[in-house]
């Protein structure tokens, strides 16, 4: 059992995205109260994963600039989540962004594995071929 599962809140944190990357869609933005303060907040939610992406001014620009200040067009959008550096409260952690670019979100291309002609009687079973990734199943996401 982690102690991330139990106490993890309802919003994604750095720790539970380490130094992966994952590539998820928009489903709705909500604005809600967040935090001791009660702040204001846009929250992104994903089809993949119950918990919200609480938007900090760095990420709500880089999906405004990519998708339009009128969030009700984000659904449906693809992001890429990582952890980078950062500052809060005058301290150095690593704290969450969101890529936009395609780049960030296709898998590397290599090319297809020919098979030998003289290898025809041994052959391995197909994997499922999905024309986007989001398509697929999604794997064991830690969030």
């Amino acid at each position: 059992m982690k102690v991330s599962d139990v106490y993890g809140g309802q919003y994604l944190k750095a720790i539970m995205v380490g130094e992966n990357r994952f590539r998820l869609s928009i489903k709705r933005v909500d604005e809600e109260l967040v935090g001791q303060e009660q702040d204001r907040k846009l929250v992104v939610y994903f089809t993949q994963t119950d918990k919200g992406l609480v938007l900090n001014a760095t990420n709500a620009n880089t999906l405004a600039e990519a998708y339009g200040d009128d969030t009700d067009a984000w659904p449906g959008k693809v992001v890429t989540l990582y952890t980078d550096w950062t500052e809060f409260g005058g301290r150095r952690m690593k704290g969450l962004r969101v890529d936009t670019t395609p780049a960030a979100h296709d898998a590397p291309k290599t090319a297809p594995v020919q098979t030998p002609p003289w290898d025809n009687a041994i052959s391995a079973p197909e994997e499922p071929v999905y024309e986007d990734e989001l398509d697929a199943p999604p794997d064991d996401l830690p969030f």
